[in-house]
């Protein structure tokens, strides 16, 4: 990372945990359609036309407008897009126009299949603090196989062609999934061809939102799977010397910790440490707000009660929510990536302990020290 993108990533990073002491809701992610172009198999958001109808329709211009206002006199500054696609909304261009007016740091997450020339035209005009493209594949054919949808990986690569002409900080995006590990080098090559940021995720929340009776669907990797990529990506984004300060700070804490003993186990585990009920809100697309995206509860509803109501009531609720007590002293719990979403998205409860979680914890661990192991050897080496 360079050296101002640090800086800036240390200073909104102080803001953030201030944010959280004083319960400012400083970041902010409006879910601004259901609707999509693309049909991807792992999507917990993704509704055709009629079931958004039949679910009683999206939030229109003023509705947004109108949160946004509010959320703004309680400190929101940070603002997400996100949907759906966005950019399927009729009124995305006056709706982003009149946001980046209030003064937000915009970031905008796309397919990027609808981004033309007209659209980079106008964006450009008044530029985003990032433009997140998430490309979900290398060939036409493995896009179909995931989003099952044709002729959108060409589309996609002609939207970061006409980005890359702009000032626009546009950032590559990749979510790992069965279908396009294997394009994994080749996305990444996509990026890296355009001067472009590449991020992949390989965690994959189950879509509780989209089945509750049995979130443990997920189109995802196997927990080991997921874990070795997580490793090759934090070593994609870090030079030698980043990636062992992150290897070291990860393998302090399995070193310094024994294997967990039933009988020392607490009755009470600890509260939510992420920002989500504390300096960060999500609104869907229905006007629902919750602490973050990827859970259905605690969850209020500003448009009809007012937003710094919705947001005291969510945080409130946070500060009762207590998680699993045998994670708290879990020998992988740097290496682990369950939030206390992701613990209710894969057991339905805050305060159960989630299995794909703590296999792919194990596995990060074994992985990073492998890799350190080899950058350390390698440096020898060469001195």
């Amino acid at each position: 990372m360079e050296a101002g993108n640090l800086r800036k990533a240390e200073i909104s990073r102080a803001l953030m945990n201030k944010a959280a002491r004083r319960r400012i809701p400083l970041s902010g992610m409006f879910e601004l359609t259901a609707r999509c172009n693309l049909n991807c198999r792992m999507c917990y958001v993704r509704r055709s036309e009629a079931q958004v109808r039949e679910m009683g329709g999206e939030l229109g211009l003023n509705d947004w407008l109108k949160l946004a206002e509010e959320a703004r006199e309680e400190g929101l500054l940070f603002l997400l897009l996100t949907g759906g696609e966005p950019f399927m909304l009729p009124y995305f261009k006056e709706l982003y126009t009149e946001l980046s007016k209030m003064g937000f740091m915009i970031t905008i997450n796309s397919n990027g299949t609808m981004i033309d020339e007209k659209c980079v035209e106008w964006l450009s005009k008044i530029p985003p603090s990032r433009l997140r493209i998430t490309l979900y594949g290398a060939s036409e054919e493995n896009y179909f196989n995931l989003c099952r949808q044709k002729g959108m990986y060409e589309r996609t690569l002609k939207a970061l062609d006409l980005l890359k002409e702009t000032d626009i900080l546009t950032r590559v995006m990749m979510t790992l999934t069965p279908y396009n590990v294997n394009d994994y080098e080749n996305i990444l090559r996509v990026a890296e061809e355009r001067d472009m940021h590449f991020q992949a995720s390989s965690y994959i929340f189950p879509p509780y939102r989209r089945d509750e009776k049995d979130p443990g669907k997920a189109v995802r990797l196997s927990a080991c799977e997921a874990a070795r990529f997580t490793v090759l990506s934090d070593r994609r984004n870090n030079d030698e010397k980043g990636f062992l300060n992150l290897a070291e700070y990860r393998m302090k804490q399995s070193d310094s910790v024994s294997d967990f003993d039933d009988d020392c186990m607490k009755d009470e585990g600890q509260p939510m440490r992420c920002h989500a009920g504390r300096s960060t809100f999500w609104i869907n697309w229905q006007g629902i707000m919750t602490p973050c995206g990827m859970i259905p509860s605690p969850a209020s509803e500003p448009l009809k009660i007012g937003f710094k109501p919705a947001w005291d009531e969510i945080t409130a609720k946070m500060d009762e929510i207590r998680l699993p007590s045998k994670c708290e002293n879990c020998k992988y719990s740097r290496s682990c990536p369950a939030c206390g979403a992701a613990i209710y998205c894969e057991t339905g409860k805050f305060d159960e302990v989630p299995a794909y979680c703590c296999e792919m914890a194990e596995a990060t661990d074994k992985y990073t020290r492998e890799m350190y192991n080899e950058i350390k050897q390698k440096i020898e080496t060469e001195n």
